[in-house]
């Protein structure tokens, strides 16, 4: 029997490189709504929640008829799951970062399947080429450092800083989404962060050795909002999805 998955989507109001951005309109609706969204075209998920440190987001969220739940502070996504995971009804989890406005659904599914045949793994999706010269150079896209056998060793935004000195078989830009099951969340956040975690805005660098985890190439694209640029990207490939509903948003 399949076992259930929950697909929560951490959405926190401030942000140093884009503030507010998880409220900012595409389409006349809020980043986070469309995140969501994308969620529920998955059709995989027992339960979709936003768990969000914003009453305003919390309200958006709810007003586009999804549910939502208030939390205290966290320092990033994976701890916001972890520490208030008695919201959460499944013992399997999928993150999908609330900046994700046009995330794939079918990556979604690669994901959650990926997750139930083998839970004890925390899981991640990579693009299904190696990182570009200009996707290595570029700080606001994280890569995954990985073994010839597809096994994450390291995530950086610049140079890798493998301990031991672990030979990398290859670099990919990572997407944004996690698998992983309630009993490593509940580990992470017991966790302190780390030097990497803080030096590199990698919520998994807290402590690599928690959990295998596993990268699985994906033929899917999509476009995180780091930096309002990137807002004008997502809204592009909205745009091309639904023409006639376009509305460019002015910037805040």
């Amino acid at each position: 029997m399949t076992r259930k998955v929950s697909c929560v989507v951490p959405a926190r109001l401030s942000s140093s490189r884009f503030p507010s951005k998880m409220l900012f309109p595409l389409l006349g609706t809020p980043i986070v709504v469309h995140t969501l969204r994308r969620a529920q075209e998955a059709g995989c998920f027992e339960e979709i929640l936003c768990l969000t440190d914003s009453p305003v987001i919390r309200d958006a969220v709810v007003e586009a008829g999804f549910r939502a739940e208030l939390t205290g502070p966290a320092a990033n996504g994976t701890e916001r799951i972890g520490k208030y995971h008695d919201y959460i009804a499944n013992d399997l989890i999928v993150n999908l970062q609330g900046d994700e406005p046009v995330f794939s659904p079918q990556a979604l599914r690669l994901l959650c399947r990926a997750l139930t045949l083998e839970p004890d793994s925390v899981h991640i999706l990579v693009h299904d080429h190696l990182a570009t010269p200009e996707e290595l150079a570029n700080p606001n896209r994280c890569k995954a450092g990985l073994d010839a056998n597809g096994q994450v060793l390291d995530f950086y935004r610049r140079d890798p800083h493998v301990p031991g000195g672990l030979p990398l078989a290859e670099s990919r830009v990572q997407m944004g989404s996690y698998g992983y099951a309630k009993e490593f969340l509940k580990r992470y956040a017991n966790g302190a962060p780390s030097g990497p975690e803080l030096s590199e805005s990698h919520e998994l660098l807290r402590n690599l050795a928690l959990a295998p985890i596993r990268a699985h190439a994906c033929p899917f694209s999509s476009q995180s909002v780091d930096v309002l640029e990137d807002a004008e990207l997502a809204l592009a490939i909205l745009v091309r999805a639904a023409p006639s509903e376009a509305q460019v948003p002015a910037a805040p």
